[in-house]
């Protein structure tokens, strides 16, 4: 990194953000690595961490997307700013934000049509829709106060709450939330005439999804504004805190369960990933100490490219590494294969980040 690149990190940035962003999707192409791990003792523990849970429960790997909705929340107050401060009307700022909501959209069909094979509009159980759908509408509310933004997000978590709890579906009685039977996937066979096989719901969820990325711009405002660090940490906490505590009390009645985002699962992966990022922020932007996270900051910076890049070429890329380290993997395991590809992935983005090429919509 040459000093131009270290000086714009210190002082234009939200490092922590980048940082935190970076290990989120490290984390998620880092799935495969704990599928051949797992079966070693002791740390079959750590690494079953990187694995979904198959229904109900709360894994690392299931904190990922809910992570990335809130860092998506989390940056809006700043690119917003970014684009008032440049002159730009708030009619400009809200095309671009529905350009933005449209290409998203569009990549997350792109994805789901390649794995499939075969032209798919809606993706199913993915990344890239239900964040188009969040980012936008979060934006529309940016303008609100903090305060109205809590309190839409407590209101969304309710009604999502008692459509689980109250609604009825044919052959599925109120309140049913067992795998591929729930209101749910009933409502992703009845308007998409499929649902995934592993359980995971599509339409319904879009409208809690929005609470985590709402709840990023609350903390993004936080980080914004004129507070004191400590403050600021304070703040966080008690949010995080908060968070955590009722989504372990609301689990007594309803249990946490991803793939169809139940409000325990929703609350708790809000504290969390609140947690996450004052973690990052103390640690990178008041402490300093950010060089440890370069690794992370590179992912982080391409976050959208390395996602497209995985999702469409990671299989070509496999094999070409393949090729190369055959014999190695022979002598060592696959877990070596899945390491070397993540470092060739790295230099890949390390290669955009020294030529300034960010990918951004």
């Amino acid at each position: 990194m040459n000093s131009k690149q270290e000086e714009t990190l210190k002082t234009e940035r939200l490092i922590s953000l980048d940082a935190f962003r970076g290990l989120t999707i490290f984390g998620m192409i880092s799935g495969s690595l704990g599928k051949e791990l797992i079966a070693i003792p002791v740390l079959g523990i750590f690494f079953s961490q990187l694995h979904h849970s198959d229904w109900q429960g709360l894994t690392y790997y299931d904190l990922i997307f809910p992570a990335f909705l809130f860092i998506v929340g989390v940056a809006m107050p700043f690119s917003f700013a970014k684009r008032m401060s440049i002159g730009q009307s708030y009619n400009e700022i809200f095309l671009h934000a529905f350009k933005r909501f449209i290409i998203i959209f569009l990549l997350g069909s792109l994805r789901t049509s390649v794995d499939d094979n075969s032209p798919m509009v809606f993706e199913l159980s993915s990344a890239l829709q239900p964040i188009a759908f969040a980012y936008f509408i979060s934006f529309l509310f940016l303008g609100k106060s903090i305060k109205f933004r809590a309190v839409i997000s407590g209101i969304i978590i309710i009604i999502y709450w008692f459509i689980l709890e109250l609604v009825p579906a044919p052959n599925i009685p109120a309140g049913i939330m067992e795998k591929n039977i729930n209101i749910v996937t009933y409502f992703d066979n009845f308007l998409l005439g499929r649902s995934h096989p592993d359980g995971w719901g599509t339409l319904l969820l879009f409208f809690p999804q929005i609470t985590n990325t709402l709840c990023g711009t609350i903390v993004g405002d936080l980080l914004r504004s004129k507070r004191t660090s400590s403050e600021k940490i304070k703040l966080m906490g008690i949010i995080s805190g908060t968070c955590i505590i009722v989504g372990i009390i609301i689990a007594q009645f309803i249990p946490s369960i991803q793939k169809i985002w139940t409000p325990s699962y929703n609350i708790l992966t809000i504290g969390l990933s609140c947690l996450l990022m004052l973690i990052f922020y103390w640690v990178i932007d008041i402490k300093g100490h950010w060089k440890w996270s370069f690794f992370f900051i590179v992912f982080g910076m391409n976050a959208l490219a390395l996602y497209m890049f995985n999702s469409l070429f990671g299989g070509q890329l496999s094999h070409i590494v393949n090729i190369f380290i055959k014999d190695l993997v022979e002598m060592t395991g696959p877990s070596v294969r899945i390491l070397v590809r993540i470092f060739v992935k790295w230099l890949v983005f390390y290669w955009m980040y020294k030529r300034e090429i960010f990918i951004k919509i």
